[in-house]
């Protein structure tokens, strides 16, 4: 397995380490204080300063080792596995899109035809196939899929509809969310023509603030459509950045679910045992001086743990979607915060080394419940995300309550607006210990992995909440 570091940088202060010759030569060790009374004979005699003309070699190449296995440690190494050849190419092509041909419009002139701008949109940023693609694109309702779908709204099922577009009958497109964050929709793009798109998470809205596009699990919506008469999208530059980023989103959460499971496992750290080397080195060091040998063992044994442990997900069978978005909030806690896990990963042996764990709900093995059940009830933090009716596993869950605007959760790191309108739910009464389970109703670990930055806010707020408890919630 090829090693890589985390913080490469670091090892820059290898080349520090001839320095230490110099050192030991400029300061010497101390010398032995011996008591002898005929001393004070040599009392008032000045001699000049002479430093030591050799250094214990021994020690020197010690002090170098400490140093160097402290550097490199600190580096972050670790072994990952190499990327398999067909990982490589599902990631690195572009995503397969498949547009629904209509009938309706086979002999339309292709100015006045919306696939024709559709086809442009994704000229370079998407591969159009018939079959096995990431993203359906439609201009028309289509049945449920398993991969995503993105549909227009054409024909008879758009209406001046005054209610949404405002006296003016023309709105501009706002306030983008979810893979469409960031967009700014230029002044000159208008909607005429509107259909609400249904319920769902909104990635954008009408200036009158109706929803213009919405996600309900792996469908989305749009309530316009792309002939001339309906909107501005189809001869704009905002329509291939919607639909590009889209079919981005679709193309890694389908990786995601199809990746092997042997190749998202969390890379093996080496920083915490080569610290943990020098540390044993450092004690070495100091045993050249017996007296100082206590002092040492007592500096190594109040030294806190090196690493957090990997965010742990309960296994159930299918387990791509949780390694995917719990490895992507991972980044995101080091990136962002001082919790530093280590990647993640299934959960093994005793949950209580980690501050909360990941559940998606589904049964469980006798042994698996009766150690989550165990965790449960002496203080850990149960993670359930959009649970099926049902999916308590045979645990005994405790009562829940929706976590309001004034729910710890909604600021522990970040400030959340509206947290009420994110689903979650958590234990009632809460109030003097974290929740013990907190439950959200909208799939967090596909988020995740498609980079939501709302989704990966509030999964750093849960995660920072089951690790520090309700301290936020004290008077100042």
């Amino acid at each position: 397995m090829p090693l890589a570091f985390a913080q490469p940088w670091m090892l820059l202060a290898l080349a520090l380490l001839p320095g230490l010759w110099w050192l030991t030569r400029a300061r010497p060790p101390a010398p032995v204080r011996v008591f002898f009374p005929p001393v004070r004979l040599l009392l008032g005699l000045e001699n000049a300063p002479r430093a030591s003309h050799k250094t214990d070699t021994l020690r020197l190449m010690l002090r170098a080792a400490l140093c160097a296995l402290l550097i490199v440690g600190l580096a972050g190494p670790h072994f990952a596995a190499p990327p398999d050849a067909a990982q490589t190419a599902t990631t690195d092509d572009l995503p397969r899109v498949a547009i629904v041909e209509t009938g309706a419009r086979a002999g339309a002139p292709p100015l006045l035809d919306p696939l024709h701008y559709l086809r442009a949109a994704l000229a370079g940023q998407a591969q159009i196939v018939q079959h096995d693609a990431d993203l359906t694109i439609a201009l028309a309702p289509v049945e449920a899929q398993q991969n995503w779908v993105l549909a227009f709204a054409e024909g008879g099922a758009l209406a001046l509809d005054s209610a949404a577009l405002g006296p003016g009958a023309a709105q501009g497109i706002t306030d983008f969310a979810g893979p469409l964050a960031e967009l700014e929709g230029p002044q000159d793009v208008r909607v005429r023509r509107y259909a609400a798109p249904g319920a769902g998470d909104v990635w954008a809205r009408l200036e009158s603030g109706a929803p213009l596009i919405t996600a309900k699990g792996r469908h989305v919506r749009v309530g316009t459509g792309l002939s001339p008469w309906a909107s501005d999208l189809a001869l704009s530059p905002l329509l291939p950045e919607i639909v590009g980023r889209i079919a981005h989103a679709a193309a890694q959460d389908r990786w995601a679910r199809s990746a092997p499971a042997a190749q998202q496992e969390p890379a093996q750290p080496l920083g915490p045992y080569l610290i943990f080397a020098a540390l044993l080195l450092f004690l070495l060091d100091w045993a050249w001086r017996p007296r100082r040998t206590l002092a040492a063992l007592l500096v190594l044994a109040a030294c806190p743990a090196l690493a957090d442990p990997p965010l742990a997900y309960i296994s159930t069978g299918d387990d791509a979607a949780a390694q995917a978005g719990l490895s992507a909030l991972a980044e995101v806690l080091n990136a962002r915060t001082t919790a530093a896990p280590q990647g993640a990963g299934p959960l093994a042996g005793d949950p209580a080394a980690h501050s909360f764990v990941y559940w998606a709900g589904g049964p469980l093995t006798p042994d698996a419940q009766k150690s989550v059940q165990h965790y449960l009830d002496h203080g850990g933090v149960l993670l359930m995300d959009a649970p099926t009716p049902g999916a308590g596993g045979g645990l005994a869950l405790p009562p829940l309550e929706p976590a309001g605007d004034g729910h710890i959760l909604a600021r522990v790191f970040y400030a959340i607006p509206d947290f009420a309108a994110l689903g979650v739910w958590a234990e009632a009464g809460g109030a003097d210990a974290p929740a013990r389970l907190i439950v959200s109703t909208r799939p967090l670990a596909p988020a995740w992995a498609a980079g939501d930055e709302a989704a990966l806010r509030l999964g750093v707020n849960i995660a920072l909440y089951a690790a520090t408890g309700t301290y936020k919630d004290d008077p100042l």
